[in-house]
Formats: structure tokens, C-alpha cells, sequence
């Protein structure tokens, strides 16, 4: 639910001021979806799965989400009717060719352009076309724009013109992470947590990532000059730097010794980029020098998503003398390509073992696929993501790109691990015994199988992992934030350990030896492993022994929802709550080693666990997990699943639904004023401008972490010297000033410029922003300074969150203190309902009917001003076609 909300959120943050590129840009010319759509024609892997119906369908919804002024009902097969603003249009359906869907979605482009806001961003509407479209295809057929193909090639290309720092955003302050060694800002001193206030010109505050990125990145050998500022030194400190060429690292290594005090070639591969295996190259040929000794090599390619192709062949090409690697087919498997090993790599006699999770997609999966069948190494970890799918880039007009699947991948034997992954020969699973934090059983995870419009893979037989291990690691860290670290870090790695252990065992390169040589340490482990898991349970008060059994055990449940203690009916936002499980076993047998997983839409419900361990006959058993529900949780009933896992007799307690009801926080509201310091016509170039804003809550809930941001739209004649002011908390009717400065370039002689204002609580996706345009040769601010400003109060009529009707009605009434300019609804991810204000009256009543899908709808209900202010209400409607046999919270 909070992805679902936080897209929301940001979706409509965006419209609320749509801020054009290219006012003139061509949309009715369809350039880029003509182009696009010419692609596929020729090169799509498999033409069954092109459906123009569909795919015009989806391009119409991914358009409506680009402007709230367009809506578009369609009539299959018959029309769409498209609204914008006040106009509307009938379009018949295409006919099933992509040269007819091309044709109508020209028509539609044509007929937005006429009548679209100019605010609006045309060129987003054809980029959200084909977004829409593609997505129709598969989950890898994707649409670059030219921002996203720009940092697309850098990420293949390995290499960039750069400073040479990793950057990121803390609390709206763009700061360093880490410097890179050996690179421009390393060598001039620039240190982790120092914050970058300003680039060349230009202030770096309320920039967005992007922004920053993109002028701090420039042709080798040019200059750049930036001002940090670092704690403990009282003035921001200037550095003007080189460009120079910045590798992105993708390979690390280092020579570790094993518990028997081998050495052992450590290497990580973290994507597969142009430089990948050449620097993967030079690394084990150092790794591998006759003073080393090594005794084998640990590849680990663990939560590496894979890149290019030719990189993973050559790789994988380094390990062995002959076999196929990889190969490719295309439409009704009809064969592409096949590369074949040759002798010409390492080879090596050394003991390989490949580290692999289900963060291991594509390029490595052919990695550990052609290593694996080829029996040159084993593979330890869990299964990998299971994407078999090849796409090729085609670049489009305006520096755009389209990734497009053109083929699919076989492993060694013609083997299809799409929608599969890799099957691990030794399986990890690490288990934490924690009262609270409990994780025994395997996560339910999202992989390639469970993603939209996937690639169905070959049927297989369910291959099995040849050995299990589970073994006792450590409570993980809250809030723990991962770090970039130069060198290679394998502390607290238990699967790294597992594979040094393994490494001493081995005596052979062959797959089949090393498992066999394997099954003696494996087993002693497991025993070992299983006698800690054993004591931990024991010291939480846990029975984890095994025993005898005689008899048939029986489970019976409630479910209890509580806070401090005393049991409640819903859970409340952003509080803490307890769940607890009860188990009584009404059988006439004990069950051993017992516990449940829960499973939901909503990941705040996921994978939490239960353990009850032995239950005797007639004994009650009682888990509670701690749960903290985040502020924007919604009022809404939510389902979770309970799912045991198989008691080690083989007794099976049936899924049991359980149904967690949440009561929603109530949302602040934002209305405000600004006062800037004198007349526009008074401001002059270098002088400071205080711009006091003046915030009121006119909602009916408390915002406990308002954030008021000042942001340059106009370049760098504009200087944002404080432009973000965190502030107290403010409850419903009360009032607060934020102070913010900024000051034109001395050498400027423009007649205006344009900033944006924007109150934000982010805790519970509020958002409110305006575009301000200062005139100095007019003497005027519009919108006018020192005039209140309120966003749309929207009152909902309907108040249900559980029903059996269908359509179901929302109705409710809009008001503003001047004029509402327009209402849109959205149900789930696809707008419903769009009607443009006509009487451009302060008040607009409405009553519009939803078709709902079973189980919970999330609406969301937006209204804009004729200032452009939004706001919005969430509602969600849980709909019950019949009766359930869910289990809700109990109060005794």
C-alpha cells in the first residue's frame, strides 16, 4: 500500500505544476511512437504476444496519468472517447496492426495538442505512449527517455567524464557519500559527509539528484567549481576541479586465507559493463600469480542484475576450454546464436564455486549457468532471479532510446532458466532467532515469474538443490544504511565463509567431485548449525527439539490486535501494535518445530513469522510480533495469509486468512502567504531577498514534519542561498513563518524569472506546490505576494471502506475559497473520472459511480484551483462479492 500511496504521491506532486521542456514541441507528429512502433515490427521477439488492442488500451491509460486534464473511456472494441480539458473526441478502436494503432494514436496526439493546458509537457504524453504500450509486451521492453538512455549509457559504458565522488540526498542536502580513490575530488581532499552547496554557478539546494549529477559530469578535461561545506569549518570551502575520466567499478577482488590457511581468489562482479571482464580479467591474472599459491577461486555475483551479453560470455569463456556457453533463439526458438568456449582463457585446474542470490539476474545467471552445466563449478546460495530474455537498444530522435526483447537465452543443455532461475547445488538459508526479529523459513520474494506480462519459461521438472543448509546468523540492524566501500568487504558474510570452508575441501575442478568431496562438511555443519538454532529457540522459550509422534495433532486459531497491552479493534497509523497469534492443539498428538509465515499485497505484512515449536495436546502456544504502522497508512481492512510450514512429521496445518483492520491518520491541509522583502522593481543583482512564507494548517490532521522548499526554475542567474526550512510541528488551524533567501546574478539583466514553492510533509505524502514569477521591469509577483492562498477542501460523502455493491458510489463536494478548476479520480493505478469545472464556481458537488475489482480499491480523489493548488482524499474500498471465512481481530 505505501508504494502504491508513494507513486501516488508523486505523480500527482508532478502535475500539480507540469513544467514544459518544449512548448513547441511537435507532438502531433508522432515522430518517436512511429519510430518506436517499427521496431517491434521488425524485431520483437515473439509477434503472439503483439496485441495492438491492448496495447493501445495501455497507451491511452499511461497518457491520462501524464496531464489531469485528460481522460479517456474506452467502449472495447468499439471507441474511446478522450477528453481534454472541455473538449471531447470519439476514436474508433484500431484494427489489430501496429500500422493502424500507430494512426489512431497520431489522431489522439493531433487532437491533445489542440486542446491540452500549455503548462503541459507534450513531449511527456508521447513518452508515456509508449511507456504504456511497451508495457504490453514484457517487463524489459522499456522506453529511455533522454535522461534515462544518458545515465543507461554510462552504466554499460563503465566510464564517464567526472569528479569522482558518489553522491546522494540527506534531508534535501546533495553530500558525498564517498570520493573515489585516485580520482579529481579524492586527490583535492573532498571528504564522505561533506555537503555541495554550490555547482559553478549555480546553488545546489532543492536540485534534485539528476540535476546535480548532470553538472557535475562534463567533458574529459574540463573545469568545474563547487563550494562544500564540511562540519567543524566555519566558511563553505571552493575547489575547482578537472574532469577526468571516472571507471565505474564493477569488479572487486582480493586474496583471502581459509580456515586451513589456504589462499583463495575472492572476486565480486557487480554488473556486466563494457569494462567488466577485461578488469575481471586483470584481476584474477593478478590473483592468480605463481607467489600466490591460490587454492581456488570464489566468483560471487551476488545481487548482480546482469548487463551485457558479450561481457558474460567472455567471462564465463575465461573458466573453460570447450562447451557452450549460451544460446540465443528467437521466435518459435528458432536458433540466433551460440557461443562455444575456447581454450584460450585461464582454464585453470582451481576449485570454482559461485556465489548466487535472487538479486542474480540475466548476464550472471549465464555465468553460473554455462559454469554449472559444464560442470566446471558449483553454485552456492539461493535461486537466482530467472530472467532469460535478451534485449537490444535502438536510439530514437531527440537522444531517446527503446529496449526491446529480441531474443531469449538458453543454458548449456538448451535449458531455459527463464521464470526458473538457477538452481543453487548448495543452498543457504540463513536463519535468525530473535523474539524480535524471527526468520526461519525461506522470504517470499518478487522475481521474474511474479512480475506483469512475463515470459512464460520451458516446463521443467523442479529441480532441486542437491544439499540445504541452514545455518544461525546474526539479528540484523535496524535502519542500517548500506555504504559504498572501495575495497572488498566480506566481514559478517556467512555464505563467503561457507565458500572458504568449502574451498578446503576441495581437491578437484570437476562439479561431481567437489560435491562429492562437499557432503562430509556439509553434513557435520548442518548437524552443528542445527544444535545452535536449537539453543536459540531454547533461550526465547521455544521447545525446537524433535520427537516421537502417535496420533493426529490439530490446530486452532485467534488472532488478537493490541497496543500497549490492551486489545484494540483497527491498528493506528504510525503506532506501535501488537499481533498475536494464538495455538491451541486440539489433536491427539504434539506438533514439532511448528511455525507459520504470513503473506499480503501490502510488504509491511509480508514475511513476518511464528513460531510455536512443540505443541502438546490440548497446550496453547503464543507468538507476538511488534509492528509499527507507517503515517500514511490508509483506513482500509488489510488480508494477510498465514502459511505453516510443514511440521517435520509431515502434519499440515491448512493457509489461514486473517484480516488486519487499520485506522488512517488524519491529513494536514496547506494554505499559505508570502511576503518578499520590498518591490520587485528594487531587486538588484547580488543583493540578498528574504521571501517569508507564512504556513497554516487548514486540515484536520497534525503535520509533525512540514518541510518548506524554495527551488530555482530559471538557471543560474538565480542563487538559492536558503532555500529549505524544516519546521515544528503544526496542528490543525495553526500558523508558522519559514524564512528563505535568494539573490539574482549581479551581471543579469533579465525582466524576470520563475522559482517554486512547495510545503511538503513526507511522512504522510502531503504536498502543495506554486510556481512564483517575479516581474521587475513590471513591478509585479504572480500570483500576487500577501494573499492567502488555500488548496481545495474536498468532503467526502462516503465513508464505507468494506461493500458488496457494484458500481459503487462516490460522492462528496469540492470547495475553494475562489474558484475549483477541475476533479479527477483515480482508482488504483488508472484514472476513472475527469470533469472540468464549467461554471468556474467556488463549489463543485459530486456523485460519480466506480467499477470495483474484488478486494481492496485504493481511490484516490484530487481537486485543483485555478492556482494550480491540489489537494487530495484517500479512500479505500474493500469490495466482498460473497461472504469470506476470514479471521478478524478478537477483543477477549
Amino acid at each position: 500500500m505505501r508504494n502504491l500511496l508513494a507513486s501516488c504521491f508523486l505523480l500527482l506532486a508532478s502535475i500539480s505544476w507540469a513544467l514544459p521542456k518544449d512548448p513547441n514541441y511537435p507532438l502531433g507528429n508522432a515522430r518517436l511512437l512511429t519510430q518506436t512502433l517499427s521496431y517491434i515490427q521488425r524485431y520483437y521477439v515473439d509477434p503472439v504476444r503483439i496485441h495492438p488492442l491492448d496495447m493501445f488500451e495501455a497507451s491511452l491509460n499511461y497518457i491520462q496519468r501524464t496531464a489531469p486534464e485528460i481522460l479517456a473511456k474506452c467502449e472495447k472494441p468499439s471507441f474511446c472517447a478522450v477528453t481534454v480539458q472541455q473538449a471531447t473526441k470519439r476514436f474508433k478502436y484500431p484494427a489489430k496492426d501496429l500500422g493502424s494503432l500507430g494512426s489512431t494514436l497520431k489522431e489522439i496526439f493531433q487532437f491533445i495538442e489542440l486542446h491540452v493546458d500549455k503548462d503541459t509537457d507534450k513531449q511527456e504524453i508521447e513518452f508515456s505512449a509508449i511507456d504504456g504500450l511497451l508495457n504490453e509486451l514484457d517487463p524489459h521492453s522499456n522506453f529511455l527517455s533522454p535522461d534515462s538512455y544518458r545515465e543507461f549509457r554510462v552504466g554499460t559504458e563503465g566510464e564517464f567524464g567526472g569528479l569522482g565522488i558518489v553522491i546522494g540526498l540527506k534531508e534535501g542536502r546533495l553530500t558525498v557519500t564517498a570520493p573515489i580513490e585516485g580520482t579529481p575530488a579524492w586527490k583535492a581532499g573532498v571528504k564522505a559527509g561533506d555537503h555541495i552547496s554550490q555547482i559553478n554557478e549555480e546553488s545546489s539546494i532543492n536540485m534534485t539528484l539528476t540535476e546535480a549529477v548532470e553538472r557535475l559530469r562534463g567533458p574529459v578535461g574540463t573545469k568545474v567549481t563547487i563550494k562544500i561545506e564540511r562540519s567543524g569549518r566555519p566558511a563553505p570551502i571552493a575547489l575547482t576541479l578537472k574532469r577526468a575520466i571516472i571507471n565505474i567499478e564493477a569488479v572487486q577482488s582480493k586474496l583471502v586465507i581459509t580456515p586451513q590457511g589456504n589462499n583463495v581468489g575472492f572476486i565480486r562482479v557487480k554488473s556486466f559493463q563494457a569494462n567488466t571482464e577485461q578488469d575481471f580479467h586483470d584481476q584474477l591474472e593478478a590473483l592468480a600469480k605463481p607467489e600466490n599459491n591460490i587454492k581456488g577461486v570464489i566468483l560471487d555475483l551476488r545481487n548482480n542484475p546482469g548487463g551485457l551479453l558479450d561481457q558474460a560470455v567472455t567471462m564465463a569463456d575465461e573458466f573453460l576450454k570447450d562447451g557452450v556457453i549460451v544460446s540465443t533463439v528467437g521466435p518459435g526458438g528458432k536458433l540466433i546464436d551460440r557461443k562455444k568456449a575456447r581454450a584460450d582463457g585461464f582454464e585453470g585446474n582451481w576449485p570454482l564455486i559461485i556465489l548466487v542470490n535472487e538479486g542474480s539476474a540475466s548476464a550472471s545467471e549465464i555465468v553460473a549457468g554455462a559454469l554449472k552445466n559444464n560442470n566446471r563449478a558449483i553454485v552456492v546460495g539461493n535461486k537466482t532471479f530467472g530472467k532469460g530474455s535478451v534485449q537490444s537498444v535502438y536510439e530514437l530522435a531527440t537522444d531517446a532510446a527503446l529496449k526491446l526483447t529480441v531474443a531469449q537465452y538458453l543454458t548449456p543443455g538448451n535449458q531455459s532458466i527463464q521464470s526458473v532461475g538457477i538452481t543453487p547445488d548448495i543452498e543457504l538459508r540463513p536463519v535468525v532467532v530473535d523474539k524480535d526479529h524471527l526468520d526461519t523459513i525461506e522470504n517470499i520474494t518478487t522475481t521474474e515469474k511474479d512480475l506483469e506480462k512475463h515470459f512464460d519459461g520451458q516446463p521443467t521438472r523442479g529441480e532441486q538443490p542437491i544439499f540445504k543448509l541452514g545455518f544461525l546468523a546474526p539479528t540484523p540492524k535496524e535502519n542500517e544504511e548500506t555504504e559504498y566501500h572501495p575495497e572488498l568487504r566480506l566481514e559478517n558474510d556467512t555464505a563467503a565463509e561457507m565458500a572458504l570452508a568449502l574451498t578446503d575441501a576441495f581437491s578437484s575442478s570437476n562439479r561431481a567431485v567437489m560435491l562429492e568431496e562437499a557432503q562430509h562438511l556439509l553434513k557435520e555443519r548442518k548437524v552443528a548449525e542445527e544444535k545452535k538454532v536449537v539453543a536459540s529457540f531454547q533461550k526465547i522459550g521455544i521447545d525446537w527439539n524433535l520427537g516421537e509422534q502417535a496420533g493426529q495433532p490439530q490446530a486452532e486459531l485467534t488472532f488478537h490486535l493490541l497496543k500497549d497491552g490492551k486489545p484494540i479493534k483497527r491498528a493506528p497509523a504510525s503506532e506501535n501494535v501488537t499481533l498475536r497469534i494464538q495455538l491451541k492443539n486440539v489433536g491427539d498428538a504434539p506438533y514439532y518445530r511448528l511455525a507459520a509465515q504470513s503473506d499480503s499485497k501490502e510488504m509491511l505484512f509480508k514475511n513476518i513469522e511464528f513460531a510455536f515449536g512443540k505443541v502438546l495436546p490440548g497446550a496453547i502456544k503464543t507468538w507476538e510480533t511488534k509492528l509499527k504502522l507507517p503515517p500514511s497508512a490508509l483506513t482500509e481492512e488489510v488480508g494477510l495469509k498465514l502459511k505453516f510450514k510443514q511440521e517435520d512429521h509431515g502434519n499440515v496445518v491448512p493457509d489461514v486468512n486473517v484480516i488486519m483492520p487499520i485506522q488512517g491518520a488524519k491529513r494536514p491541509l496547506f494554505a499559505h502567504q508570502y511576503f518578499l522583502d520590498g518591490n520587485p522593481s528594487q531587486i538588484v543583482g547580488g543583493k540578498p531577498v528574504d521571501l517569508t512564507v507564512k504556513i497554516t494548517n487548514q486540515g484536520e490532521g497534525v503535520s509533525n514534519k512540514p518541510v518548506v522548499a524554495l527551488r530555482n526554475l530559471s538557471g543560474k542567474e538565480i542563487f538559492i542561498e536558503k532555500g529549505r526550512v524544516s519546521m515544528d510541528a503544526l496542528s490543525p488551524g495553526q500558523s508558522a513563518n519559514a524564512s528563505l533567501r535568494f539573490h539574482t546574478d549581479p551581471s543579469w539583466n533579465g525582466e524576470s524569472f520563475r522559482m517554486e514553492l512547495s510545503i511538503t510533509d513526507s511522512d504522510l505524502l502531503v504536498n502543495s506546490k506554486q510556481e512564483i514569477t517575479i516581474k521587475m521591469a513590471d513591478a509585479k509577483i504572480d500570483p500576487p505576494a500577501n494573499t492567502l492562498f488555500s488548496p481545495p477542501v474536498i468532503t467526502l460523502a462516503t465513508k464505507a471502506v468494506t461493500s458488496d455493491k457494484n458500481p459503487f458510489v462516490i460522492q462528496g463536494e469540492v470547495k475553494d475559497d475562489q474558484t475549483v478548476r477541475d476533479l479527477f479520480i483515480f482508482l488504483d493505478d488508472k484514472k476513472v473520472f475527469y470533469e472540468s469545472n464549467a461554471k468556474q464556481g467556488a463549489s463543485f458537488p459530486f456523485q460519480i459511480p466506480i467499477t470495483l475489482s474484488k478486494g481492496n480499491n485504493v481511490v484516490v480523489i484530487t481537486a485543483r484551483d485555478n492556482f494550480n493548488l491540489i489537494s487530495r482524499q484517500f479512500l479505500v474500498v474493500n469490495h466482498q462479492s460473497t461472504p469470506t471465512d476470514d479471521i478478524a481481530a478478537s477483543e477477549d
